[in-house]
């Protein structure tokens, strides 16, 4: 490149970071020429003067390798004008999206607030609406038939791929199972019709699922904190127990009042003694741990979880429940804390349980009066 082109280039840029009246005056030390209109920085930068006339007909006059340099000033200043309004255009849309301004709009012939109140209603168009041409359209003017139409042609394009998607991931779900989909999710295929497998098969699986993690997990029951619906809950509270005893069980009370309420309300019931578990499960009077474990109300249900590292518990439950509810949030619990792997517990193991064989012999049974021999396990 030529020597003289690349001067240029460096005063260019030394330009850009030093005023251009310390350079000038920098550069009258040595010729004051610099300040002749003809010629210095006033050539290069007044581009007013480098495309007016007079300045065309002076650089004609000029060397051809200065008419070169002052080419390639004027393409790197056309440069920086562009990438400047690239970079406002930048900016505009950076404010618009995340820094918004309210905007001021006219509606029914009102200037307003757009969005400051009922009467100023506009649509907001997100991001996402405007990438998609005919839905933006649309919402601008969602009154204008023709573009509804637009709009409802392109939806129907959209639901008919989203279908299609179901579609691909149902063969294929049908085709690996949990082994790409391990995440307990009930189909049609493993319904029994009459609601057997929602109302038996899969509640025996899953209560044999929380009873086998019984080193892991276990149960406290608070009482004493309510004592009408502690009483009213009892029986419930029983019920739980006779299907979950097995496991560390401990009732927590409030007093020694609520204790004897609870208990005293139990044995007016049942023969005590006889109750399935019920010597099983710790007792014990400790209200400070009410408030270690947050406990506002009762009958309250806490889930706990005994870990390599920490402790951990939740309350899953308050009030009366019965062991639907009690089953269905535990299992919710362990799929939060992922004591659950749904690549080995799933909806076709839950048929091989002792509960679907009776069911399958009873089906037949009433059905065909027949009984089915060899089934097993």
């Amino acid at each position: 490149m030529n020597k003289n082109i690349i001067n240029s280039l460096l005063a260019l840029s030394i330009a850009s970071i030093f005023p251009l009246s310390v350079l000038a005056d920098d550069q009258n030390k040595t010729d004051d020429g610099y300040h002749d209109y003809k010629k210095g920085w006033n050539l290069y930068f007044d581009t007013k003067k480098i495309t007016s006339e007079e300045s065309q007909e002076e650089l004609k006059k000029e060397p051809l390798s200065k008419k070169i340099e002052l080419d390639i000033l004027q393409k790197i200043l056309d440069e920086n004008r562009k990438q400047t309004k690239i970079q406002e255009k930048i900016l505009s849309l950076l404010e618009d999206e995340l820094d918004p301004k309210p905007k001021e709009v006219v509606v029914n012939g009102k200037k307003c607030i757009a969005n400051s109140s009922a009467d100023c209603f506009v649509y907001p168009m997100i991001a996402e609406a405007k990438g998609v041409p005919v839905m933006a359209e649309f919402l601008k003017d969602p009154y204008d038939l023709k573009k509804a139409g637009e709009y409802l042609r392109w939806q129907a394009s959209l639901f008919t791929h989203a279908i299609n998607i179901g579609n691909g991931l149902e063969f294929a779900y049908a085709q690996w199972g949990e082994k790409v989909y391990p995440i307990g999710a009930q189909t049609p295929a493993y319904s029994s019709l009459d609601g057997a497998y929602e109302a038996k098969i899969l509640p025996q699986a899953e209560k044999e699922l929380i009873l086998s993690k019984k080193d892991t997990l276990s149960f406290s029951i608070f009482i004493g904190k309510n004592f009408n619906m502690d009483i009213f809950s009892a029986k419930s509270i029983m019920d739980v127990i006779a299907e979950y005893g097995q496991m560390d069980i401990e009732i927590i009370y409030f007093d020694q009042k609520s204790k004897d309420v609870f208990e005293g309300a139990i044995s007016s019931v049942y023969d005590i003694k006889k109750l399935k578990y019920w010597n099983l499960v710790k007792k014990q009077v400790d209200p400070k741990k009410f408030d270690a474990f947050n406990i506002f109300t009762s009958p309250s249900f806490v889930a706990k979880i005994k870990g390599k590292d920490k402790n951990e518990a939740q309350t899953i439950l308050n009030g009366k429940i019965d062991t639907t509810s009690f089953r269905s949030r535990t299992i919710s619990f362990m799929e939060l804390k992922k004591l659950i792997d749904y690549s080995t517990f799933s909806e076709s193991k839950a048929w091989q349980n002792d509960t679907a064989k009776q069911y399958v012999n009873d089906y037949y049974k009433s059905t065909q009066n027949a009984d089915i021999k060899g089934i097993r396990k």
